[in-house]
């Protein structure tokens, strides 16, 4: 699984940051990472923690190695890092919602965008492992924007497919989120009286979850009233791409593409004996 490195930069003037305002955006770029890394995961538990392996003054620079817990499934921690850079990056340019930030995620970008005061000028995250460049710079714009990308803007009656991947079942009103599967967003879904024990049951499982959307104003979804909640078969039951194939024009005999996948389905059922 390997381990992922990169540089959290305190802009400012030496002697001028403060101890709070530094301490804080630590914890909160760390509450960040730990969503990002669950969501990437598609874990319920802790999959990845941060080690400071350096410090430098002047700018206040933090050398954080990110490792995947001993037990941890799913854990990728390079991966994690980058959805981390560019979801700040996108949050940090326009009022949109990230892939794998879910709603925790944002409000933690947007308590660390808001410990740029005390000194603080400016975050700074720069990946320094790993084939790929990233780096962005985080202002207190983020805020803003992070607010503009969670406001309520219009709702609708519509569905998404995805993965349950969270659930609260502590909190007063308990909820549960799904992974979006073309957005790869984390969506917080409501319910009047959640079935805990069936959300349990879905963990990881493909889903479509259908009621009335709440949308921001670039029409993401932001949460969902669910009305009904149906379990589907999994991406990876599907006719494998080889034999997909045989439903393009001149691959199909005498039969219409419809009818040769309808075929190749017949005849997964009874090779799985349904």
């Amino acid at each position: 699984m390997g381990v992922a490195r990169f540089e959290l930069i305190v802009q400012g003037q030496s002697g001028e940051i403060s101890l709070d305002a530094f301490s804080g955006v630590l914890k909160h770029a760390n509450d960040v990472l730990r969503s990002v890394a669950k969501s990437v995961s598609g874990s319920k538990k802790r999959v990845v923690r941060g080690y400071v392996t350096d410090l430098k003054l002047g700018s206040l620079a933090a050398t954080l190695e990110v490792r995947p817990e001993p037990a941890a499934v799913g854990a990728d921690p390079e991966r994690s890092v980058l959805q981390l850079i560019r979801g700040l990056e996108m949050v940090e340019a326009r009022d949109e919602l990230p892939p794998d930030f879910d709603e925790r995620a944002l409000r933690s970008s947007k308590k660390m965008a808001g410990e740029i005061a005390g000194g603080a000028e400016g975050l700074t995250l720069r990946l320094l492992n790993g084939g790929e460049d990233a780096t962005t710079e985080v202002s207190r714009r983020l805020i803003d924007n992070v607010d503009r990308a969670l406001k309520p803007a219009s709702t609708a009656i519509g569905g998404i497919y995805g993965t349950v991947d969270v659930l609260n079942a502590r909190s007063k009103k308990p909820w549960f989120g799904i992974r979006d599967e073309l957005s790869r967003r984390p969506v917080r879904c409501d319910q009047p009286e959640v079935d805990v024990d069936r959300i349990k049951s879905l963990f990881g499982r493909r889903v479509y979850a259908h009621g009335q959307l709440t949308l921001n104003a670039r029409g993401q979804t932001t949460r969902i009233g669910v009305h009904d909640l149906s379990e589907l078969p999994s991406l990876n039951n599907s006719i494998d791409i080889e034999r997909l194939l045989g439903a393009f024009p001149g691959r199909t005999g005498d039969k219409t593409p419809e009818e040769f996948v309808r075929e190749l389905r017949d005849d997964d059922r009874e090779s799985h004996g349904n």
